[in-house]
């Protein structure tokens, strides 16, 4: 982008002098032959009748059609704006003379520039937008390009459960804004705390996330529309109005909604993650429209297989034998059977997430489905934010923290629509966080494994760009599509630890509850000694003091959430896995430039050492609200707590050499004396002298 004051933009090249109508081979634009001319008001009324051009003010400024992308977006003072498509080759520089195929001038009250209707504009490869800001021209190349996803979400109906959920905004956000034609999004919510479904969705709207569809196309939020429903219900708990609605004009469906408590029992997991999928499917087969089914499930759902092919794999139990065994059974009859029918599983979500991909692929027959498998390392998620405010507070108010458990391990957003926005403390980024607090200290990790994870926009992408495929090209098998960072970004759990430790150190936490510095250990041994000195008995000293203060005691039941939420992880970050995604690299490869550069899913350069910085500050303002003005004074409390974690580093290791010397001595002792007592002994008065 060029800002030019007073001058033109001659196809790649700025003239650097005055324009003339002499001179000039840019016939088509506006010419300033003075600099009388070069101001706001003149250039309001130039070459029209006085008055007839309205006050400048501001607008926002955006290009939307199905070929056309403008890729940024702002405010700009404008007095109008015009796209001019080149009639010559742009490497010439002689007498060079554009053709105005669009042209709208600033109207006060409009807050959208719109390419509308079929205009000549779909037919140029290339063109100028060319803003009219005061005395100053902007102008920006814009590539026009087949956008083949876009344009067939175009007219479509989008069914989204899960949409209030981490993955599901941003899929909410991305459909709206590089789909803006899709005609209406509707959304599975559950009222919450007395909220009304139409409340929560338009509290979503309002967060950051969704800041730049705010600023650029307003209007599409309108598409929204929330229907009141629980997965847990029988018929989703939709009303029949509200269900004939879906079936009738329903064209794509996201199953995103699921339970990832991994703690959680059989029972629960199978209600929640297979029961709702049966029962989603059963709703699908009423759509009269349907031309795509996405089910999200997780690339660890078969934990037995190390190498994973995208392919669903048999079940040793028919997931509806299941269903109805764990409806039929009381509570303690499931608990006994529970490892028989888990085998190889770790939990009970990986297991029902498994039984839930063999309903979908046994509906291949009646409607379209495919299945995305993003690498998703579950485990237990404790409130690491209002844990630390415990722990600082002395437990304020007496009352405990809540512990939310489980959710999919997505990272934060990497590119688009905000690098590092994030809105869960569910997944790597609540490690990173208890990590970076000085809470945790110690996790089994192998460090020189590759680290299995994905950023949310990619995820969100690869399910956009599959829907897509799943209704354009039909398949005899059901297509699974494995989704890992690993195949194109190689990075280890180590070197993942080592930059996220170096972007704690340089942007720090508020008030670090202890100096951030563990380590990934693969000795069980030592991580357990780690835990009793670093969490479990720390727990205890401060619920003793909070016992003294007389507030309501809370360490000790929390550390035990952590102790089991880094044990569930422990089969993930220790075991090597390889998972083949042919599927996904062939459907990147095979889409328009303009779709790869609005869809990336493999054809991203990741760079780790940025994205981990993002990550920490997306963490710092979106999760524990701190704010980037709090980092000197985070700086100075950090360097407080490394000096006071060596002070008490060196502490303990005197102490240890102590006691090691007072048990050498306490031995030397007890040797000593029972020396002196075998002497007393016949038989072994000529043995005694040996242990003097």
């Amino acid at each position: 982008m060029t800002r030019i004051s007073g001058f033109e933009f001659w196809l790649g090249q700025v003239k650097t002098t005055p324009s003339s109508p002499d001179r000039d081979s840019n016939l088509d634009l506006p010419v300033l032959s003075s600099r009388e001319l070069n101001t706001t008001s003149a250039l309001a009324n130039y070459d029209t009748e006085a008055g007839s051009r309205p006050p400048c003010t501001h607008y926002h400024i955006c290009s939307i059609n199905r070929t056309v992308n403008v890729r940024e977006t702002r405010k700009v003072n404008a007095m109008g704006m015009k796209a001019v498509r080149s009639l010559s080759a742009a490497t010439r520089r002689n007498k060079i003379r554009n053709e105005v195929i669009w042209e709208r001038v600033g109207v006060e009250g409009v807050h959208k520039w719109v390419v509308e209707g079929e205009t000549s504009i779909v037919e140029c490869r290339r063109f100028v937008l060319v803003i009219q800001d005061g005395g100053s021209y902007e102008y920006r190349e814009v590539m026009e390009g087949e956008t083949s996803i876009v344009e067939w979400y175009r007219d479509k109906r989008v069914f989204v459960t899960g949409g209030t959920g981490f993955m599901g905004k941003v899929l909410l956000e991305k459909l709206l804004r590089s789909c803006p034609d899709v005609h209406r999004v509707y959304i599975l919510v559950r009222p919450k705390r007395g909220v009304t479904p139409s409340t929560r969705v338009e509290e979503i709207t309002k967060l950051p996330l969704f800041e730049k569809l705010r600023a650029t196309n307003p209007g599409a939020l309108k598409k929204l529309t929330a229907l009141e429903g629980d997965i847990t219900l029988p018929d989703l708990g939709l009303s029949e109005e509200n269900r004939r609605l879906l079936a009738e004009e329903v064209d794509i469906v996201f199953h995103c909604a699921a339970s990832l408590r991994l703690e959680a029992e059989i029972k629960l997991a199978v209600e929640h993650n297979t029961l709702a999928t049966l029962r989603l499917l059963q709703l699908c087969r009423e759509m009269k429209n349907l031309q795509a089914l996405i089910h999200l499930s997780t690339a660890f759902c078969h934990c037995e297989q190390y190498e994973l092919e995208e392919m669903v794999y048999p079940t040793p139990a028919d997931p509806h034998d299941v269903i109805k065994l764990v409806q039929w059974l009381d509570d303690d009859t499931l608990r006994n059977i529970t490892p028989r029918l888990l085998g190889p599983h770790p939990n009970c979500y990986t297991y029902s997430k498994r039984l839930a991909e063999t309903l979908v692929a046994q509906e291949k027959d009646h409607m379209p489905v495919a299945i995305i498998r993003p690498s998703a390392g579950e485990y237990v998620a404790p409130p690491w934010r209002e844990m630390v405010l415990q722990f600082l507070s002395l437990g304020a108010a007496g009352v405990p923290p809540r512990v939310n458990v489980g959710n999919v391990a997505v990272l934060p957003v990497y590119k688009d629509p905000l690098p590092g926005w994030v809105d869960t403390l569910n997944g790597p980024i609540g490690v990173l966080v208890g990590a970076g607090k000085g809470v945790i200290r110690s996790m089994m990790c192998n460090p020189s494994y590759q680290a299995e994870m994905i950023p949310v926009d990619i995820a969100i992408n690869a399910m956009i760009a599959v829907a897509y495929k799943t209704a354009t090209h039909k398949e005899e098998e059901v297509p699974v599509y494995n989704l890992t960072s690993s195949t194109y970004v190689h990075i280890t759990w180590g070197e993942m630890l080592d930059k996220g430790k170096k972007c704690v150190y340089d942007y720090p936490f508020e008030g670090v509850a202890w100096y951030p510095d563990g380590n990934a250990r693969t000795n069980k041994i030592l991580h357990n000694l780690c835990i009793i000195f670093m969490l479990i008995l720390p727990s205890y000293l401060i619920d003793f003091l909070l016992t003294l203060a007389r507030q309501k005691r809370f360490m000790v039941r929390l550390q035990k959430r952590i102790r089991v939420g880094l044990g569930v992880l422990e089969h993930f970050t220790t075991t090597k896995w390889r998972f083949k995604m042919s599927r996904v690299i062939n459907m990147s490869e095979s889409m328009s430039d303009m779709d790869k550069e609005l869809f990336y899913i493999t054809n991203v350069k990741q760079d780790i050492d940025k994205y981990m910085l993002d990550c920490i500050l997306g963490a710092r303002q979106y999760l524990m609200k701190e704010p980037l003005s709090s980092l000197p004074s985070a700086r100075i409390h950090l360097k407080r707590m490394y000096y006071l974690d060596r002070v008490m580093t060196v502490l303990f290791y005197c102490l240890l050499g102590w006691l090691l010397l007072q048990g050498i001595n306490t031995a030397r002792f007890c040797l000593e004396y029972s020396s002196h007592g075998l002497r007393g002994i016949p038989l072994l008065r000529g043995i005694a002298p040996s242990f003097s």
